[in-house]
């Protein structure tokens, strides 16, 4: 399959790294951005096989950057596979990443072994 590149888009540090040390360990490369804006740039200047995406983002929705991707999508290549994580488990929110085009969503504190799994799945 060869080295998938992975972008972390988590303003909580711990997670952040978590993350980071868990995909890096099973064999991808991550990036790693606290911000929607830093996003936006490093999808647009970085190769990006795959998003994990906070909805709880400072200064900006996670929600919102996922409209904006799958907006642009539809004008572009295509979106990149998007895997959202939020503390926020409400049907109605789930719902509405899943109908912009986030492949999965997962719940806080995330079971890094179901994500990996779903990382998985969405990369081949």
């Amino acid at each position: 399959m060869g080295q998938k590149n992975i972008l972390i888009v988590e303003d909580d540090q711990d997670l952040q790294k978590l993350l980071n040390k868990t995909l890096t360990a099973e064999g991808f490369t991550c990036s790693t951005v606290f911000t929607a804006e830093s996003a936006v740039n490093a999808i647009s200047t970085q190769p990006t096989d795959l998003v994990i995406l906070d909805l709880g983002l400072p200064n900006a929705n996670g929600t919102a950057l996922l409209e904006k991707m799958h907006a642009e999508s539809k004008s572009k290549s295509g979106l990149p596979p998007v895997i959202v994580l939020s503390a926020h488990d409400d049907q109605d929110i789930i719902d509405h990443v899943l109908d912009k085009g986030a492949k999965r969503f997962f719940s806080k504190p995330v079971d890094t072994n179901k994500l990996v799994s779903a990382i998985k799945e969405n990369l081949t």
